[in-house]
């Protein structure tokens, strides 16, 4: 209705402001001055103008162009003609037009302005600051004069009776419509006062309805709630009241979050939560409830959306019913079905479906291979410390593992000493398989050889491991196991703590292990086999100790053959006793040749093969040799290693006490990575213990090994033994063994292993 009568306005304004303009320009141009007219005419162009647009302009803005406009008339008229122009009338129309369209407070400030603003200018001609430039009784008696006053009236009346009857109208409508909406309302009563009723009875009818679901709902053990869309509770049960250990004040109105604090709870709601408001429909799922990091139980969670007519949900609610006892019974069948019940690993049943599985989903996208790792000699540790101290062993190596393992990888015990890991790595992250796979196995090897103390005992284990790839090396579960457990063996008889990646043509190998033997057994005829000697200096004096004798094989079919390759078919087969005897006297001779050319008391170091020293004639040949040789057997020392003593402990003894008798030194061979027991250790008829290269590689970097070093030099001064430090390579591994009361040192650094009139070349002899 606004708009209305400010149109009204606006047209009052430019009809009767046309006139009044006309009037007014007449008896200016009688005076011979029409300035006020040309000051006037923009001001109604600019009002023509805003009722032209006024759709692009606020009901605001036109009201104040209006109001202004009539004011500026006003002053203008008040300039030019002073207390005897047509200004006061406009003063009169602005104040009327502002108290039609203005809000009050707004109305009564520009009156007070339009007051003060007239008042002021008109006091001016009082004071006679303006004056006027004409003569003033012919311009108050004249015609032209009685016309513009007249318009001026007629303007000031118009705009009265105009906006008068528009308001006056709109007043009129105003009150039919308020009684017609009286009628309306009087109608609505009665019908309000029969809902009223019904809505008692309604009422009556559902208390009684609320008081039997009260006492259903109070007398349930599940947790009975209700929520809404928002999952903010809206009621709860005494049941989830008690679950929860909290009173429903501290629920009702909050999220469930604060009832659920465990992340995973709160994730796993608000996903079916959002599943019930996308589909409309039920969900349920099974989720353990923690409080306060404590399980209060495994429950089956239902929830129902109540939706009215336009599809829209009022309220979800919920149940809670605990399902413990079922889940507990159905991990248990689980667990004796697919788990290993020694150390708590996926057996072997499970392992296959794991891998048959993920080979049908995930070969595409996935690189995925399996490690076959049996540890090496652990029938030994059950024979001599029982099942008991076997199966604390393999707990330990099964916790040890674990914590190395990604989510991508699953190890699994195959029974025994075997175990199997798969391992499944996404191609768009790793892109060298093979690289990965050995890098893996290292960190195995690595773990598998800590020490394990079992009943006060040090054991030092390894493993060995075949390493199979999907599809390259088998296209089934069964298929992938064989050829990693003969990938396994390989790795076994290779020397036992390797690993080997299954291979095509390991058929082929085999026939040239084969080859091997069979020009092994010809090369101490052919010549081809070779001593090699290596130095030991005193750490404290840096005086030449003695000498290490180490055999080589230059193969004029197969070429420069390592000792790691050959040594372990002179044992298999037998050759290493004759072959050992070789070493044994070719050793001695250098020594007393270089003994006789020197005069230095140098003390030859000969490795012993297990084989050779459980040869019943193994005392016999040393002694005979040593005889022919004619050099004391001081100046011969015996390397053995740990695993002469796994089998046939006492009376592997008697035979080191036999040797010591003849005054042959013994050195326990590559301390620290096999079968150790201080107790054991105490019995052994020892000389000398050697720390392992593997120990010294990372002293200089790694706090581990040098505390087991620190620790085997002390144990071995208090039991009056020396002590050597083998694969010493750098001058700051010479300064920190030396410092740390090693007694001798060997290695790279010094010299590595060569022929006999080499290094007395190198030794200036």
């Amino acid at each position: 209705m606004k708009y209305k009568i400010l149109d009204v306005m606006s047209i009052s304004l430019l009809t009767f402001g046309a006139l009044l303009f006309l009037a007014n320009f007449l008896n200016e141009q009688a005076l011979g001055d029409n300035s006020l007219s040309l000051l006037v005419s923009p001001i109604f162009i600019v009002v023509l103008g805003a009722f032209f647009f006024k759709k692009k302009l606020s009901y605001s803005i036109r009201v104040y162009i209006n109001l202004i406009a009539v004011f500026l008339v006003g002053l203008l008229s008040v300039h030019f003609y002073g207390m005897i122009g047509p200004g006061m009338m406009f003063f009169l129309a602005s104040s009327f037009i502002g108290t039609v369209l203005l809000e009050r407070k707004a109305a009564l400030t520009f009156i007070a302005v339009s007051f003060l603003t007239f008042t002021v200018y008109n006091l001016l001609w009082v004071l006679e600051v303006r004056q006027f430039n004409f003569d003033v009784i012919p311009y108050s008696t004249s015609f032209e004069t009685y016309v513009s006053r007249m318009m001026t009236l007629l303007f000031f009346g118009g705009l009265i009776l105009l906006n008068q009857y528009r308001i006056i109208d709109f007043l009129v409508d105003s009150l039919q419509k308020l009684g017609d909406t009286n009628q309306t309302l009087s109608e609505k009563e009665e019908q309000v006062r029969e809902q009223y009723n019904e809505l008692l009875y309604n009422r009556e009818h559902a208390k009684f309805a609320d008081h039997k679901y009260e006492v259903l709902v109070e007398n349930t053990d599940d947790a009975i709630f209700s929520l809404d869309a928002t999952g903010e509770l809206t009621s709860v049960n005494s049941s989830l009241l008690k679950l929860v250990n909290k009173k429903e004040y501290q629920l009702v109105g909050q999220k469930v979050s604060t009832v659920l604090p465990d992340s995973k709870n709160v994730q796993l709601f608000n996903e079916h939560l959002a599943k019930l408001l996308n589909s409309r429909g039920s969900v349920e799922y099974i989720t353990e409830v923690r409080i306060q990091d404590v399980s209060n139980g495994t429950y089956h969670v239902k929830l129902t959306p109540v939706i009215n007519a336009k599809n829209e949900i009022l309220l979800i609610t919920g149940r809670a019913h605990d399902v413990s006892t079922l889940v507990e019974k159905e991990e248990k069948i689980k667990q004796l079905a697919y788990f290993d019940q020694l150390t708590q690993l996926p057996n072997r049943v499970l392992f296959e479906q794991q891998v048959t599985s993920r080979l049908s989903s995930h070969a595409d996208d996935y690189h995925i291979g399996i490690l076959y790792l049996d540890l090496d000699n652990f029938k030994k540790v059950n024979d001599t410390m029982g099942h008991d101290a076997g199966d604390d062993l393999l707990r330990t190596i099964t916790e040890r593992l674990k914590p190395a393992l990604t989510s991508g990888e699953m190890l699994s015990r195959m029974g025994g000493d075997e175990f199997a890991l798969l391992i499944m790595y996404k191609k768009t992250e790793v892109e060298d398989f093979p690289l990965a796979l050995r890098s893996l196995t290292r960190r195995i090897l690595e773990l598998v050889g800590e020490p394990v103390k079992i009943h006060d005992m040090l054991f030092y284990l390894s493993a060995s491991v075949g390493i199979v790839m999907y599809p390259q090396h088998g296209q089934s579960f069964e298929e992938l196991m064989q050829n990693g457990d003969a990938a396994m063996y390989r790795a076994k008889n290779g020397g036992k703590n390797q690993y080997r990646f299954y291979s095509n043509h390991m058929k082929i190998e085999i026939n040239e292990s084969i080859l091997v033997e069979a020009e092994l057994r010809e090369a101490l005829n052919h010549q081809e086999l070779s001593i090699h000697y290596q130095p030991l200096y005193d750490a404290g004096t840096s005086t030449l100790r003695g000498f290490e004798a180490l055999m080589r094989w230059n193969s004029t079919k197969l070429g420069h053959v390592f000792p790691d390759k050959f040594i372990p078919v002179l044992e298999q087969t037998g050759l290493i006793i004759p072959y050992g005897e070789w070493v044994f006297r070719e050793a001695c001779l250098e020594n007393k040749r270089y003994q006789v050319k020197t005069g230095a008391r140098t003390i030859m170091s000969i490795n012993i093969s297990p084989i050779q020293f459980k040869d019943i004639h193994f005392i016999k040949n040393i002694t005979s040799i040593l005889q022919e040789v004619d050099l004391a057997p001081e100046f011969v020392e015996i390397e053995i290693t740990e695993s002469i003593l796994i089998d046939q402990f006492d009376s592997i003894v008697e035979k080191l006490k036999e040797l010591r008798a003849l005054g042959v030194r013994i050195a326990l061979d590559d301390f620290g990575t096999g079968f150790s027991s201080l107790s054991y250790l105490r019995k052994l008829p020892i000389d000398t213990l050697k720390i392992d290269k593997s120990f010294i590689d990372d002293i200089l970097i790694e706090h581990h090994p040098r505390m087991i070093i620190a620790s085997i030099v002390s144990m071995a001064h208090e039991m009056k033994l020396e002590v050597v430090a083998e694969g010493v390579e750098t001058k700051e591994q010479v300064q920190y063994l030396t410092k740390h009361n090693c007694d001798t040192l060997q290695g790279y650094y010094f010299a590595k292993p060569q022929l006999f009139e080499l290094l007395e070349e190198k030794l200036g002899v």
